[in-house]
């Protein structure tokens, strides 16, 4: 299996395809992919259809998961949380200030996964800093 990573162009960020994260990963590929996330820091791999499972099991590559001592996961899953609005709320935008950040922990996470569900067509961006 070949990588296609094509860069962002900006600071940092790159799109990686060739690869199907609901599958088992060879030492060899999981090595390419964390070559990638050094390099560019950001990685996005477009067009997955994953299960919880499929996310954990990827997401385990790359280090043991974190503990968020303020958001709850959710149902059935300790390290998977919702980030998530509906069309028909009102209230102030929670994902507009939401961010993770636990550097503040004895020992933080190596990163953080996104999987996006159902992205809206107009917004919904996401930002790395």
């Amino acid at each position: 299996m070949t990588l296609d990573i094509t860069p962002s162009g900006e600071a940092c960020g790159a799109s990686v395809r060739g690869v199907d994260l609901s599958k088992p990963l060879s030492d060899n590929l999981v090595a390419e992919i964390r070559a990638a996330w050094l390099e560019h820091f950001v990685l996005a791999f477009p067009d997955q259809k994953l299960s919880d499972d499929d996310l954990e099991r990827f997401t385990l590559h790359f280090g043991p998961f974190g503990d968020d001592p303020f958001i709850a996961p959710i149902p059935g899953r300790k390290h998977i949380i919702a980030v998530a609005r509906a069309a028909s709320e009102t209230g102030p935008i929670f994902a507009e200030a939401w961010h993770t950040d636990w550097s503040f922990q004895e020992t933080p996470p190596a990163g953080t996964c996104l999987y996006g569900i159902t992205i809206p067509p107009v917004g919904g961006d996401t930002l790395f800093a």
